[in-house]
């Protein structure tokens, strides 16, 4: 992978993860949703750029 592509998913992630912390009082009913939400967008991602 190039250096923009991976300080793409690294960004995706930290966003991911602000969502959670921000959601910490919801987190056992939004993880799921949360998980498969960025499952979602890393496929596409990857599929995207032929990673995969």
């Amino acid at each position: 992978m190039q250096s923009l592509e991976v300080h793409i998913v690294m960004r995706y992630a930290l966003r991911a993860f602000c969502i959670i912390k921000k959601l910490q009082s919801n987190v056992k009913k939004h993880l799921k949703l949360l998980v498969n939400m960025l499952k979602y967008l890393t496929r596409g991602f990857l599929t995207k750029y032929d990673i995969i």
